[in-house]
C-alpha cells in the first residue's frame, strides 16, 4: 500500500510540474505557481520544481516567497548557480544587499554566464557603497563584451559618484550612442535622461513597453513622467491600471495607483487600493498610504487621522523623513500634528 501510494504521488506531481511548466511557456504565470506548489507538496524533492516555482512567484511580484522556493531549491542541489543568480536578484528588490551580494558571488563561482552575474554583483556593490569594488564587475561585463548600453549609465552613475565627473560624463554620452537591444536597457536609457530630456525618457520607455509589455518598470516609469513631469495624471493611470492588471501582487505599484486615484479626488476606488494593502510591513508603501489618506481628507476630513498613523509606521520604520514636503501633504500641512511629525522626523533624520 505504501508503495502504491509512492506511485500515485510521484503521478500527481509529474502532471502538476508538466501543466506548471506549460502555463509558464504560455506566459500565463498567474495560474502557474498554485499547479507548481502542489508539485513540490507532493514531491518536495524536486529542486526543478523547487526553482520554477520561484520563477513563476518572482514574476507575480511575490519576491519574499520566491526566495523560500529558491533556497528550498538550493537545500537540494546547493550547487545550482541559477537558484543562487534568481535568489539574489530577489534579495536586491527587497534591499537585502548583503543577502544578494553573496548570491551573486556564488552564482559566479559556480559557472553562471558571467556577464549577467557580474553586472548584477557591480549594482549591489554600488548599493553598498563598495563602489571601487562595483566598477571593477561593471569593468569586468564591459570586458566580456556585454550587449547593453545600459552598462554605461550604471557605470557613469558610480563614477559620478567617486568623483570622476569626466568620465561619467563619457560613459553617459557612450550609453546615449548605442541603440539599446533589450528591455533593460530602454529602461536605463531613459532613466539617464530624466531631468534634462522627460520626453525622451518617456519615448524610450515605452519602447521597454514594446519590447516587453508586461514590463512592471516600463509602466511604472512611463507613469512617473506622465503625472510628476507633465501632469497627465489621466494618462498615467491608464498605465498603472495595466501594471497592477499584469502584477497584481506588487504592493508598490497599487499603492501608487491609490495615490493617482486620492489626486484626482476618486476616494472610493483610491481606498480599495488602501484597503487591499493595510497588511503590508513594507515602509514605502505605508508612506505612499499616507500620502493616499491626506490626499483623500480633502474630501473626508476623518482621512486625516489615517494617514498621520501610517505616516508615523513608515518614519518609524526609517522611511520618508525627507519627502514629507511632498505636495501630496499639503491638505495636512497646517495642522499643528503634521507640523509636529515634520519637527520629530527632523530630528530623527
Amino acid at each position: 500500500m505504501r508503495e502504491q501510494a509512492e506511485k500515485e504521488a510521484a503521478r500527481g506531481a509529474a502532471d502538476a510540474y508538466a501543466t506548471g511548466l506549460e502555463l509558464v511557456s504560455q506566459q500565463r504565470r498567474r495560474q502557474a505557481p498554485e499547479l507548481l506548489e502542489e508539485a513540490t507538496r507532493l514531491a518536495p524533492h524536486d529542486a526543478a520544481a523547487w526553482l520554477l516555482t520561484g520563477r513563476c512567484q518572482e514574476a507575480l511580484g511575490r519576491d519574499r516567497d520566491a526566495i523560500e522556493s529558491y533556497s528550498a531549491a538550493l537545500a537540494l542541489r546547493p550547487r545550482t548557480a541559477s537558484a543562487h543568480f534568481q535568489r539574489g536578484l530577489a534579495y536586491f528588490r527587497l534591499e537585502e544587499h548583503k543577502l544578494a551580494e553573496r548570491d551573486f558571488a556564488k552564482a559566479l563561482e559556480l559557472g553562471h554566464p558571467p556577464i549577467e552575474a557580474h553586472f548584477n554583483r557591480g549594482l549591489v556593490l554600488h548599493r553598498l557603497g563598495r563602489h571601487k569594488e562595483a566598477l571593477a564587475e561593471i569593468d569586468r561585463a564591459l570586458e566580456l563584451n556585454a550587449p547593453y548600453p545600459r552598462l554605461y549609465f550604471v557605470r557613469a552613475r558610480i563614477r559620478e559618484q567617486t568623483g570622476d565627473v569626466a568620465g561619467a560624463r563619457r560613459d553617459r554620452e557612450e550609453g546615449l550612442k548605442r541603440e539599446p537591444t533589450d528591455e533593460q536597457s530602454w529602461l536605463s536609457r531613459g532613466v539617464a535622461r530624466l531631468g534634462w530630456d522627460d520626453k525622451g525618457a518617456l519615448e524610450d520607455f515605452r519602447k521597454a513597453l514594446a519590447f516587453n509589455p508586461r514590463s512592471l518598470a516600463g509602466h511604472v516609469n512611463a507613469a512617473y513622467v506622465l503625472a510628476e513631469r507633465q501632469g497627465k495624471t489621466g494618462e498615467a493611470l491608464e498605465l498603472l491600471d495595466r501594471a497592477v492588471a499584469h502584477h497584481p501582487d506588487h504592493a508598490r505599484t497599487r499603492a501608487t495607483r491609490g495615490v493617482l486615484l486620492a489626486r484626482l479626488g476618486r476616494r472610493a476606488e483610491a481606498v480599495v487600493d488602501a484597503e487591499a494593502l493595510q497588511a503590508t510591513a513594507d515602509a514605502a508603501v505605508l508612506f505612499q498610504l499616507g500620502a493616499l489618506y491626506a490626499q483623500t481628507s480633502r474630501a473626508e476630513p476623518k482621512d486625516r487621522a489615517e494617514a498621520m498613523r501610517l505616516l508615523r509606521l513608515a518614519l518609524k520604520k526609517g522611511h520618508g523623513h525627507d519627502q514629507l514636503g511632498s505636495p501630496d501633504f499639503a491638505p495636512l500641512r497646517q495642522t499643528a500634528e503634521f507640523q509636529r511629525l515634520v519637527r520629530a522626523a527632523q530630528g530623527l533624520n
